[in-house]
């Protein structure tokens, strides 16, 4: 029977968290590349939880380094979550695979797709960082700031993110995994997604690529995907009611998509 089960890994003296889904038919899973699963800032696994199952693939869903379980890093730069991410995958010697990133995690997929893309079979990018980075204004840091001491500022910013999302106690987990991030990446992911500029890597890149954004994500907009999606020659989609999150918004919405796109993978 297949089941979520969860482990723990060491790399480089970093203890990493991860979940992991292997469909209950082994011989479906063979010759599929794998799907890995990167959260955004302020997250860990938890928010693919709801999307993990997807038969005949083996579903990995990890806490990157300075977030949930996972142990801290020592910096919060996107090249240094890459570089773990090449990591993970040859330390469980996964050979490609289909990497999925939300959010921040759509820059840390992006940075590992363009430094080995032998290592990237596909790439989806949802609700992701923009190609050309994104900058937050230096006179929003005292908010976030609030962040690491405020519960009640945590959850109106990451209510602001999952509007379609009705579920409390879930919520609630949510906001109790963002604030165990490293206290200095809440600013220094800030600083770190403006450096996240890939206009001129992502020739690096040529396998196909699936952008999806929400028509109600106050971070990201359809130009913005449409502009990732043009550079890495791929296609996007606007995914109706749903604002930052879809993967947990609507996650039946995000596996059709997800797995229309596997599909075409062959």
């Amino acid at each position: 029977m297949a089941a979520v089960i969860y482990y723990f890994l060491v790399i480089d003296q970093i203890q990493v968290h991860y979940a992991e889904y292997q469909s209950a038919v082994s011989d479906d899973v063979r010759g599929n590349p794998p799907v890995l699963y990167i959260h955004g800032n302020l997250g860990s696994h938890l928010w693919y939880s709801r999307v993990m199952e997807i038969e005949g693939r083996r579903v990995i869903a990890l806490d990157l380094p300075n977030f949930g379980k996972s142990d801290a890093l020592g910096e919060c730069s996107i090249s240094a979550y890459g570089k773990f991410v090449i990591k993970f995958i040859e330390k469980l010697g996964l050979g490609p695979v289909v990497l999925v990133g939300h959010s921040l995690g759509g820059a840390v997929a992006m940075e590992t797709a363009v430094t080995r893309p032998d290592l990237a079979a596909a790439l989806c990018l949802v609700d992701s960082s923009p190609i050309h980075g994104l900058v937050t204004p230096t006179s929003y840091y005292p908010v976030i700031e609030s962040y690491k001491t405020d519960r009640n500022m945590l959850k109106a910013a990451l209510r602001a993110v999952v509007p379609a999302l009705d579920d409390e106690e879930f919520f609630e987990r949510l906001v109790s995994d963002a604030a165990a991030m490293q206290g200095d990446c809440f600013i220094g992911h800030a600083e770190a997604l403006g450096k996240a500029d890939f206009t001129d890597r992502a020739g690096n890149y040529s396998g196909p690529v699936l952008c999806l954004t929400g028509e109600k994500d106050i971070l990201i907009s359809a130009d913005m995907a449409a502009a990732a999606a043009e550079a890495f020659g791929g296609s996007y989609e606007v995914l109706p009611d749903v604002g930052h999150s879809v993967i947990v918004e609507n996650p039946g919405l995000f596996l059709e998509k997800f797995t229309g796109f596997l599909a075409e993978l062959g």
